[in-house]
């Protein structure tokens, strides 16, 4: 009997520390992986695009990376095509038309310019890295989500879900492409 309210007590309080409710991804990374990511796209881009968007100019400046980060397991046939696209008005430009500012992807690219058509994280930020959306197609990421919400885990699992260590992973990535 004693034995049973042992183990009932140890489940009990391994029970109380997982969340009843879904951990929600708020922010892409922390305030200061955000300005450094953002420093590290404005100081030296893989690429700079003008475009016209509703009348108003803009710059899409972009870091891009074939590199896989941790944990990312492309398919056969497919290679790794990570990057972060700020979309910033232009020098002069008129009042900034409504849009997303920020895009970052992870995916495996199976065309050869590297376009994502297999496995694609896509998560729109606004300037200050709050998540407006977030899409994700197929799972070979390794990443269990629903849009912006981490499953629950259940008591002793740390594999359950990891949407906010694969952004941390990709952010700093991004912040390190040469």
């Amino acid at each position: 009997m004693i034995a049973i309210l042992f183990a009932l007590f140890i489940c009990n309080a391994t029970a109380a520390s997982v969340p009843s409710q879904p951990v929600v991804v708020k922010r892409v990374a922390t305030s200061a992986e955000w300005n450094q990511l953002r420093a590290r796209v404005m100081r030296k881009p893989d690429s700079r695009q003008n475009a016209s968007i509703s009348g108003a100019d803009y710059q899409i400046l972009s870091v891009i990376t074939e590199s896989a980060i941790a944990h990312q397991e492309c398919p056969a046939g497919t290679q790794p095509r990570n990057a972060v696209y700020f979309t910033v008005p232009s020098a002069g430009a008129k009042a900034p038309v409504d849009i997303y500012p920020v895009r970052i992807t992870s995916g495996c690219g199976v065309s050869p310019d590297g376009a994502p058509a297999h496995d694609l994280l896509s998560v729109d930020a606004d300037a200050d890295g709050n998540i407006l959306d977030i899409t994700l197609y197929d799972a070979s990421l390794g990443i269990l989500v629903h849009p912006t919400a981490e499953p629950v885990p259940t008591a002793g699992d740390t594999q359950t879900s990891n949407l906010e260590t694969y952004l941390e992973r990709l952010v700093k990535a991004l912040i390190a492409a040469p």
